[in-house]
């Protein structure tokens, strides 16, 4: 199976939209979807994460809705 290239973002503020906007990070590499979670006063919220592994062979857990395929040639 080969690895498919991801663009991957992260929520900022912009004062200029007033609200969190999606701001490129850069390319990586994708490994698989898997689940995360959060703490809650009434418990945890799950949620689906992209593992990813960046050029610098750093793995992270994004947000599934923080990566974009890109096409392949």
């Amino acid at each position: 199976m080969d690895n498919r290239t991801v663009i991957f973002y992260e929520s900022k503020w912009s004062n200029e939209a007033k609200r969190n906007v999606h701001v490129e990070v850069g390319v990586a590499i994708f490994h698989q979807f898997g689940v995360d979670y959060e703490e809650f006063e009434n418990g945890p919220g799950m949620f689906s994460v992209a593992i990813i592994e960046t050029p610098d062979g750093q793995v992270k857990m994004v947000r599934a809705d923080m990566i974009r395929f890109t096409v392949k040639p």
